[in-house]
């Protein structure tokens, strides 16, 4: 029987969930966009800022369960807040990403999900430099970042505000994610882990096709081969009068 994909904006659903943990710049949002187009998966609507190489799409929605409350019912709400429902017996799946902060303890039942850990430990300055790119320079994303990083609940519309002070926000955000972004330790958690250095390549997609015992068509994977080339962020942008470079823009 040919089973329709539901949309994420689909008013209820039940399904299954799979979890994507990448730290900051790690392109969890790329892989569970990627998953999200296969026949067993919600639809996401994946699609990337070609400006950035910023994955866009609903598998985002749920990502504020890393600021929740470190409780066994974290996840319960923040599936509820969209009418999901969690039922590890459901057709499709839910490839939501996320950066896993105590993740250990928001899960009632970690057996009802699937983890899947993006790792590495040897791209860190491309990673903080995605990272940047990606939280600053996407068009979408640059006020609500100003606002509600750098320039606090005393002018929350910015009136005033100079590209001189943008750019010195995003180098404070540069230097301090520079010296904070790492790979979440999961403690007690069945995790399925990819290193980074081995997927984000042509071909990857191979290797999440045998770590999740998958059977997919050449069609997927070369969708995967596609849209890696859109992902990765320019050498050089030029923003709030600024010109930006992987090695010195925390300078």
């Amino acid at each position: 029987m040919l089973l329709f994909r539901p949309c994420v904006n689909s008013p209820y659903i039940n399904t299954r969930l799979r979890i994507i943990v990448a730290r900051p710049g790690a392109r969890g949002d790329f892989l569970a966009g990627w998953l999200g187009t296969l026949p067993d998966s919600v639809d996401t609507l994946w699609r990337i800022d070609l400006v950035t190489g910023r994955s866009l799409g609903l598998m985002t929605c749920f990502k504020h369960l890393d600021n929740e409350p470190a409780d066994s019912e974290a996840l319960h709400r923040v599936l509820a807040s969209r009418n999901y429902q969690l039922d590890p017996t459901a057709p499709f799946v839910f490839n939501m990403a996320c950066h896993g902060y105590e993740l250990e303890k928001k899960l009632a039942d970690a057996t009802q999900v699937e983890i899947v850990q993006i790792t590495d430990n040897k791209n860190q300055d491309k990673i903080n430099w995605e990272y940047t790119v990606k939280t600053w320079f996407s068009s979408d994303r640059q006020e609500h970042n100003l606002r509600d990083h750098e320039f606090g609940q005393a002018d929350r519309t910015m009136p005033n505000t100079t590209d001189s002070q943008r750019a010195h926000a995003v180098k404070q955000f540069a230097r301090s994610c520079a010296r904070a972004n790492v790979d979440q330790a999961l403690p007690g958690l069945d995790v399925i882990k990819l290193d980074y250095n081995r997927l984000f390549v042509p071909g990857g997609s191979r290797l999440i096709e045998r770590a999740l015992r998958l059977n997919l068509g050449t069609r997927y994977h070369m969708l995967w081969n596609t849209q890696l080339y859109f992902a990765d962020s320019h050498g050089t942008y030029t923003q709030f009068d600024h010109t930006w470079k992987p090695n010195n823009y925390l300078t």
